[in-house]
C-alpha cells in the first residue's frame, strides 16, 4: 500500500508540475510600460523597460515619442542612474490644463535618453526609464513609440499597435486608459493617486483570471509535494506491523511511544546503589576517578 501511495503522490506532483510548465506564456517584448493601465485625467508615474534587441551591439540611446494626435500637457523624465535625458517641445494650438489646473502652452514631443560612456545596455540586458506625465487624455489608450539606437549605428523602431489581446513584433508601449469612475462617484473631483489606484485595481482584478489559475495550480502542486514529504517522514518513523498488516490512518498519525530501546545506557556511574554496582562503577571509571576512589576508601 505504501509503495502504491508513494508512486501515486509522486505521479500527481509530476503531472501538476508538467501542466504548470505547459501553460502558455506571453511573448517577450522589446519595450513595455508599467503600469499598463491608468485612468483618464490621471497623472501616473510610468516605467518604460527597453530591452537590447541586438545580439552584438550596445544600446546607447532611447527615444520616447509622445502621441502627436493627443498631446499631454506635462511630461517629465525622472532621474535615472547612468542616463541623461534631453527634451523637445512644441507650441500648442490650444492651451491645455496642467496637472494642477494652470494652462500649459507647450507640450513635450519626445525625450531622448543618452547612456553615459561605458554604461550602455549590453545584449540580453534592459534599462528602466521613468516618466511622470498628465493629465492623461479622455481616450481608450495612449501609444508611445520607442526607438532604440545602438553603438554600431543601427536602430530599431517600436511603433506597431497590436489588436487587443494580441502581440506584434516591434510593438509600441501601449497605456490603456479607463474612466475615473471613483472620481465621478465623488462628484467629479479627481482623487489623485489614491483614486487612480482604486480604479485601476478594480480593472486589474477583472483581468487576472490567468494569474489566478496559475496560482491555484502552483498551490496544488505545493500541497501535493508537501503531503508526499510528510507521508515519507511518517512512513520512516513507523515500524511495519507484524505479519505485513496495513496500518490504519489513526495508527499512522498517532504520536510515537517511546520504548526501552530509546533510552541509552550510560557507560559508567560515579556511585552505585549496591556494592556490586559500586565496584563495577570503579572498574569502569577512568583511571583518575579510580585513583580518587581508592584514596577515599
Amino acid at each position: 500500500m505504501r509503495c502504491w501511495l508513494g508512486k501515486s503522490l509522486a505521479g500527481a506532483a509530476l503531472a501538476l508540475a508538467a501542466g504548470a510548465l505547459a501553460l502558455p506564456t506571453p511573448a517577450s517584448a522589446d519595450v513595455t510600460v508599467d503600469p499598463d493601465v491608468s485612468v483618464q485625467g490621471g497623472a501616473p508615474r510610468l516605467t518604460f523597460t527597453v530591452s537590447n534587441s541586438s545580439p552584438t551591439a550596445t544600446l546607447t540611446q532611447v527615444v520616447l515619442t509622445m502621441p502627436d494626435s493627443m498631446p499631454i500637457a506635462e511630461t517629465y523624465p525622472l532621474s535615472i542612474d547612468d542616463w541623461a535625458p534631453t527634451i523637445n517641445w512644441k507650441p500648442l494650438a490650444q492651451p491645455l490644463p496642467g496637472v494642477h489646473g494652470s494652462n500649459v502652452t507647450e507640450a513635450v514631443t519626445d525625450i531622448t535618453w543618452f547612456a553615459m560612456p561605458g554604461k550602455g545596455v549590453k545584449p540580453g540586458q534592459s534599462a528602466d526609464l521613468l516618466v511622470t506625465l498628465g493629465p492623461l487624455p479622455v481616450a481608450d489608450q495612449v501609444v508611445f513609440k520607442i526607438t532604440e539606437k545602438y553603438d554600431d549605428g543601427s536602430s530599431v523602431v517600436n511603433d506597431a499597435v497590436p489588436a487587443a489581446g494580441a502581440t506584434a513584433p516591434r510593438a509600441a508601449a501601449v497605456l490603456r486608459l479607463i474612466p475615473d469612475t471613483v472620481s465621478d462617484a465623488q462628484g467629479g473631483h479627481h482623487g489623485g493617486t489614491a483614486t487612480e489606484t482604486e480604479t485601476v485595481a478594480s480593472v486589474t482584478d477583472e483581468g487576472s483570471d490567468t494569474g489566478l489559475w496559475v496560482g491555484i495550480i502552483g498551490l496544488a502542486a505545493g500541497l501535493v509535494g508537501g503531503g508526499a514529504i510528510m507521508w515519507l517522514f511518517a512512513s520512516r518513523r513507523r515500524p511495519e506491523p507484524a505479519g505485513g498488516a496495513e496500518l490504519s490512518l489513526d495508527e499512522l498519525t498517532a504520536p510515537r511511544q517511546a520504548d526501552e530501546s530509546d533510552t541509552p545506557d550510560s557507560a559508567w556511574r560515579y556511585r552505585g546503589d549496591s556494592p556490586e554496582e559500586e565496584s563495577s562503577a570503579e572498574e569502569d571509571a577512568p583511571p583518575k576517578i579510580r585513583a580518587a576512589a581508592g584514596k577515599t576508601s
